[in-house]
């Protein structure tokens, strides 16, 4: 039985052999023809392993693509491809395989297939991750509070504690270098007792431009702050100038920008004062002739324990007016000088209709003025007879106006004809107001009485007008 087998089996045995090889030639034809192999591009996320190995070297990185993706190409069975997506890669970037030529730095990529991976090849290539490095750096910086927001009417933001006050940031040198401070903000608005609230640190640059945290890490995610809400009382703030300035010119007056300023302090405090007083040397005005500004940091001159409200609003502005005296030429009608004193018997009268006085002030003061509202009187007590030369004493507002010069009067000072024959009359004098003056009034021959023209006349020591 066993050589029959093997008669069989060696019978024609070429052509056996060469009949299984056909076989297999037409197996491989027939199986390429129906699942042929095909190529196809998928993208896959990165994902980073050992990060930390870059930090312990005090190296900061970021790869270049923010995208975080690779694409490639992979081969396979078409039977295979059709069922494979990009769901079924994975790229890993390993940190400690970072590579450094020329300053470029990028780290190899280990794609590899989650499903199918013997029947997957793949093309090309090995992929990289370039990335940007740069030294790791930290810096502690002071935590500032700040309040924002209003609070309720009659309060304000007083003392702001932080706690805890020191924030640690980590990141790279590039960013954490633009950091000028750290701060806490509080929201006051509508608040009128004490509060307190959990907030996130930010850091701004030196031009107040907030920096992003994005590459950064703080040590503490939330700080605690306090604010403490007092009373607001709004002082006046008072100033007076020292010295005198130049001969011909006036100070005309101190004005303050702004008059009031808002404090905050305790109710004791605020009930202590009434108003803020600046020195006055703060302000001197000697040999002045112009105005006197003066900016002044009021912050020097508050009560102990008031701080202002708005704590930019420091800068005051004082400004002491000065301006520069003139004269001016008035010709005062004659009729507006009163004559006091006449010595009984005898009638005086203005030699000329309109006195030359010449005032001192200010310009708008003196354009103000007009020559028949300016009044004033002579004084002729104890003179006799004849012609006299007396000062006139002008009634004018001496804060406004005064004389450049003594201004004089020639009056004609003469006895009444009209005047009892004894020549007595009742002690007192007379006053009259240009013109002529009398201490009597006279008949004529039909037995009228007769009064001298020329304006107020005097009977019996009083002034009666025509």
């Amino acid at each position: 039985m066993l050589k029959k087998l093997i008669k069989l089996v060696t019978n024609n045995f070429g052509l056996k052999i060469l009949a299984v090889f056909s076989a297999v030639v037409l197996w491989l034809v027939v199986v390429n023809i129906d699942d042929p192999n095909q190529t196809q591009s998928f993208t896959a996320s990165i994902s980073v392993e050992n990060a930390d190995y870059m930090t312990e070297q005090g190296k900061y990185f970021e790869p270049q693509d923010s995208n975080m993706t690779v694409t490639f190409k992979v081969s396979a069975k078409r039977s295979v491809m059709r069922y494979l997506s990009n769901a079924d890669f994975r790229a890993t970037a390993n940190m400690e395989n970072i590579q450094e030529t020329d300053g470029v730095y990028r780290v190899p990529l280990d794609i590899v297939a989650t499903r199918y991976a013997s029947s997957v090849t793949f093309e090309g290539k090995t992929r990289y991750m370039e990335v940007n490095v740069e030294n790791l750096m930290t810096e502690q910086f002071p935590i500032q509070a700040t309040a924002v927001g209003t609070p309720a009417e009659g309060y304000a933001v007083g003392t702001l504690k932080v706690a805890p006050n020191i924030l640690k940031v980590t990141g790279p040198e590039s960013v954490v270098s633009q950091i000028d401070r750290a701060v806490a903000t509080v929201d006051v608005t509508g608040a009128s007792s004490d509060l307190t609230d959990s907030v996130t640190p930010v850091v701004y640059d030196a031009d107040g431009n907030e920096v992003s945290s994005d590459k950064l890490s703080f040590h503490i995610d939330k700080v605690t702050v306090a604010a403490d809400l007092l009373d607001v009382k709004s002082l006046l703030i008072e100033i007076e100038p020292s010295g005198m300035v130049a001969d011909g010119y006036a100070c005309t007056g101190v004005t303050i920008n702004p008059t009031r300023i808002a404090v905050k302090g305790n109710t004791a405090s605020l009930n202590a004062v009434g108003s803020i007083v600046i020195p006055s040397e703060r302000l001197d005005i000697s040999g002045a002739q112009a105005d006197v500004v003066r900016r002044i940091d009021i912050r020097d001159y508050l009560p102990e324990g008031l701080e202002l409200v708005d704590a930019s609003a420091h800068m005051i502005e004082v400004t002491a007016a000065v301006e520069q005296i003139v004269s001016q030429t008035f010709n005062i009608p004659s009729e507006n000088i009163t004559i006091q004193n006449v010595r009984n018997g005898y009638v005086a009268s203005i030699e000329d209709s309109t006195v030359s006085v010449t005032l001192l002030g200010l310009r708008r003061d003196l354009d103000a003025l007009q020559a028949d509202t300016i009044r004033g009187t002579v004084n002729l007590s104890a003179l006799d007879g004849g012609r006299h030369t007396v000062p006139l004493i002008l009634d004018v507002d001496a804060g406004m106006y005064r004389q450049d010069e003594a201004a004089v009067v020639t009056v004609n000072i003469e006895q009444d004809s009209g005047a009892p024959e004894n020549g007595r009359e009742p002690d007192g004098g007379g006053t009259g107001t240009g013109g002529t003056s009398t201490g009597s009034t006279g008949t004529n021959d039909n037995g009228d009485d007769v009064r001298p023209t020329g304006g107020n006349h005097i009977t019996n020591g009083n002034a009666e007008a025509d």
